[in-house]
């Protein structure tokens, strides 16, 4: 998996490349330990690259909302494909966070 950070005025984008899986999260987990770091606390997760979300990812997006909740900040969830959209409705993930089409509408939520 390749992590992407970007800036959109207060809002930092992390886009996920490749399969959100066990073996692949360390990329977003360095990347997620980055922002915090540095103050960065409104997150908007891009998934449009990302073809499938296992159960260690979706409970990554679960702590990734903690973490940031408790330090005021706040994560969005974008542009799942189908088979995302279908994981998230199963496990019921969009009663957990936000989820929103496109990475302008996540990134207008956080403003």
């Amino acid at each position: 998996m390749i992590v992407t950070r970007s800036q959109q005025g207060q809002v930092t984008i992390l886009s996920v490349q490749g399969p959100m899986v066990e073996e692949e999260l360390r990329a977003l987990e360095t990347e997620v330990d980055r922002c915090i770091n540095a103050g960065l606390l409104r997150i908007v997760l891009e998934l449009r690259q990302a073809p499938f979300v296992d159960s260690a990812g979706l409970e990554k997006i679960q702590s990734m909302v903690s973490d940031f909740g408790r330090r005021g900040g706040d994560v969005r969830v974008c542009a799942l494909n189908d088979i995302c959209r279908d994981i998230f409705l199963c496990t019921r993930m969009e009663s957990f966070v936000q989820v929103f089409d496109d990475r302008e509408s996540a990134v207008r939520s956080l403003l």
